[in-house]
């Protein structure tokens, strides 16, 4: 597999994919990795934090911030695939916002 100008080429009949194996039927594996961080997310909230020092207390707020802002772009990223697959109409509604508030019941 290269890049020969610009252009992908793959001598392959197939193209091998992570695979992230649990016992369940098979997962995408970009959805196995957000259900993986979603589950460190639960535990770190579980988590006491009492015994920071303050350096920690500075870290933990820093990189708290760098998750924040990479979810939120993970997040802008899928709905903009819902949009170029317009799953929102497929779905029966007449824009993703709406979509997306439909499905996280935040319309009535």
């Amino acid at each position: 597999m290269g890049i020969l100008g610009g252009v992908l080429s793959v001598v392959a009949d197939s193209v091998p994919v992570m695979e992230i194996t649990t016992g369940a039927p098979p997962t995408h594996p970009v959805l196995g990795l957000m259900g993986a961080v979603d589950s460190m997310l639960a535990d770190i909230l579980e988590s006491p934090i009492w015994s920071y020092t303050d350096a920690e207390r500075a870290e933990a707020v820093e990189l708290a911030h760098k998750i924040v802002g990479r979810s939120e772009a993970l997040r802008l990223r899928t709905i903009h695939d819902v949009d170029t697959h317009e799953l929102a109409s497929q779905a029966g509604a007449t824009e993703s916002p709406r979509s997306v508030r439909r499905a996280h019941s935040l319309e009535g």
